[in-house]
Formats: structure tokens, C-alpha cells, sequence
């Protein structure tokens, strides 16, 4: 079969798909879903470029246009692992935990050692409540790849909330992450802040929960108590767009804000170094959404952790956690 994709020229399917899934891997998604369309047009069965236009869905955050095309790639190959893997993180993505459970441990049938698959299996069986499992299944993942470090943290966030974790090996797992992190991101050694102890300082927040959501409502009660004339000069590097009335009321406090979901962590970093913020506060910990590469990186003088998470995250470049008599055993 050919099909046409320019002026009197033709490719057969399988070529187009070919060039389709190069594209895609070279991350020109608009060129690579407009050849899966020209596959489509020709073979509207063609299960791989149903899946992988459903991959380009789930990249681009369309979880629900994901699940549909993935799901018609199914019904005609009910046996493709990797369409499994990929249907079941758009379940997980979507919230709808038993689907996504249900689907990665049949994908992990086809896969046993699949480091993905395995990861979000883990992953939805936290947010689903059965930690344990999550857990060991997770454990399975770093022993296949040990770098993941967005999966290091949520394994060190879960085993928090294991009775059998012993707090003091969980804390010097979390100094080897850090030295992990470190390592991918090593820290910078000065900074152009303006050393005149006169000025006002400049505080930044970095976190995804600056709604309703006990950070944000307890970061609102907080900053409520500075007045008009403070010499501090507050900004927000917003982690999630997610936005409600706890949002609005915060911008009305915090005057420089930014969504930085879209930043790369050398990019925040950038920007934060720009803003001349003198002392930053991380708000997530190993929390889903953590930019600890960014605090790695040092891009403030003065880094502190405070009211996202209960533990240490191991990461020398943090100087300080804010706490009281509650938090600090």
C-alpha cells in the first residue's frame, strides 16, 4: 500500500510509520502524529500507529484521548505489552487507580523486568493506599535502574509511612539520594545578590500545592502576618497550575509570581538566579513534583526546607529546615 505525503511523492505505510516513530523519538511530535494520521488514513487498523498516537496524547497531557486510541490499538493486539504499560500510566494519570492497577501488572506479564512498568505499577499502588506493595515493586525498579531519581524520592516519601522502616537507615538513604541528586546537578559556587544589609531580602517558594491544600492554607496564615511595610519581598515558582480562591488570596500577598511548570531545572534555576532570591524555601521534599535537581544546583544563597515534608531529603545544598518541637524528632 502508499500513500502519498507531498508533491507526486509516495511512501509505503511501513516506511511512513518508520520516519513517524523517528520523528517521535527525536521529539517532533507534530510532524510524527501528522505521518501516524497519514498511516491511519491508509490503515485505519494499524495497531502501532493507534498506540503511539495515543503516546503522543499521553506525553501532551490528553490522558483521556490517550486511553481511547491505545485502547483501539488493543482490541486489534491485545497481546502488546508496551501498549499495556502505556494504557495502564494513562489510567494512573487519569486517577482511575483499578484500571491502572489491573493493566500494569498484565503489561508486567509480558515484561517481568521492566524498570517502567514496574516503577508505575509501584507508583499506582501507592496512590491507591497498598504502600507496601508499592513499595517492594518499586524496590524492583531501582535494582534494574538505580538512576531514576524521581523514583528514589518516591520511594523514600513511601517508606515513611511503613511501621517496619527504620527511621535512622531510612534518613542515610536519603543522604545517598542526595548524593545522587548532587551529582547529576552539582551546586554553584556564587551568587550576584546585592550584599548591601539594608535592602530588602528577597524569599522564594517553590511548591506545587499554593491552593487549597494544607501547604497552601498554612503558607497563607504565615505570610498574612507580614504587613505593608515588610522589608521581605516574596516570590512564588508555582510547580502546578492548579489554581483555587487559597491561590488567588496567596497572589495577593506574594507580588512576584510564576508558573514554572514548563522550566526545565537549568532553566529554573536560571531564573531564580536572575531573581536575586537570597533565601529559597523548598515546599515539596520527595513529594510527587519535587525540584530538588533545582535546590542541588544552589541557585540562592540560602536554602531551606519547611512544611512539604516531615523528613530530611538528604541533599547537603539545603542549609536549614524550619520547624518546631513537633516536627523536628
Amino acid at each position: 500500500m502508499k500513500s502519498a505525503i507531498g508533491a507526486g511523492v509516495t511512501q509505503s505505510a511501513d516506511d511512513l510509520y518508520r520516519t513517524a516513530m523517528r520523528l517521535h523519538q527525536q521529539g517532533q511530535p507534530t510532524e510524527a502524529g501528522r505521518l501516524y494520521d497519514a498511516v491511519l488514513a491508509g490503515d485505519p487498523r494499524h495497531y502501532g500507529a493507534l498506540h503511539l498516537k495515543g503516546v503522543l496524547r499521553l506525553q501532551d497531557g490528553d490522558f483521556a484521548g490517550a486511553v481511547e486510541l491505545i485502547e483501539r490499538s488493543l482490541a486489534i493486539e491485545p497481546n502488546h505489552g508496551l501498549a499495556l504499560a502505556n494504557l495502564g500510566v494513562a489510567y494512573r494519570r487519569m486517577g482511575q487507580l483499578d484500571e491502572a492497577v489491573v493493566t500494569l501488572r498484565r503489561a508486567l506479564s509480558f515484561d517481568p523486568n521492566s524498570p517502567m512498568v514496574l516503577a508505575n505499577l509501584g507508583q499506582a499502588l501507592n496512590q491507591s493506599g497498598e504502600v507496601g506493595e508499592a513499595v517492594r515493586f518499586n524496590r524492583r525498579a531501582l535494582a534494574l535502574n538505580p538512576n531514576q531519581l524521581g523514583l528514589q524520592s518516591s520511594v523514600l516519601f513511601a517508606e515513611n509511612y511503613l511501621a517496619e522502616t527504620d527511621p535512622v537507615e531510612l534518613a542515610d538513604r536519603a543522604r545517598r539520594v542526595g548524593e545522587m541528586i548532587a551529582r547529576v546537578a552539582p551546586a554553584r559556587g556564587s551568587h550576584p545578590n546585592d550584599r548591601d544589609p539594608d535592602r530588602r531580602l528577597r524569599i522564594g517558594f517553590v511548591s506545587g500545592d499554593l491552593r487549597a491544600h494544607p501547604i497552601g492554607r498554612f503558607l497563607l496564615g504565615a505570610l498574612s502576618g507580614f504587613g505593608s511595610e515588610t522589608t521581605l519581598d516574596f516570590h512564588a515558582y508555582a510547580t502546578s497550575t492548579t489554581e483555587d480562591a487559597v491561590t488567588a488570596a496567596l497572589r495577593g500577598i506574594i507580588p512576584h509570581w510564576l508558573d514554572v511548570t514548563r522550566l526545565s531545572d537549568a532553566e529554573l534555576e536560571a531564573r531564580i538566579v536572575a531573581d536575586k532570591i537570597d533565601v529559597l524555601f523548598d515546599m515539596s521534599g520527595h513529594t510527587e513534583g519535587n525540584r530538588l535537581l533545582v535546590f542541588a544546583r544552589k541557585p540562592a544563597p540560602i536554602a531551606v526546607s519547611w512544611i512539604g515534608y516531615f523528613a530530611t531529603t538528604g541533599l547537603r545544598a539545603i542549609d536549614y529546615v524550619l520547624a518546631n518541637r513537633w516536627v523536628v524528632p
